[in-house]
């Protein structure tokens, strides 16, 4: 069992929807609402799929 914490915009939302429905039909996932998240980096890594996940960055701090 894998499991994956990640912060979307919400214009962004359905796209990882789908991203994660092509990855895994039946996969768990649960959407919550946040208010404000600390910078954080990506490492760096090879592969298509993994360099997908950038465009969804980069995180703003909160209010």
């Amino acid at each position: 069992m894998n499991l994956l914490f990640m912060i979307v915009k919400r214009k962004k939302l359905q796209e990882v929807i789908d991203i994660i429905r092509d990855y895994n039909p039946n996969a768990f996932y649960s959407i919550e609402d946040v208010r404000s998240v600390s910078e954080t980096g990506m490492p760096e890594e090879e592969g298509e799929r993994k360099r997908n996940y950038k465009k969804f960055l980069p995180l703003r701090k909160g209010k």
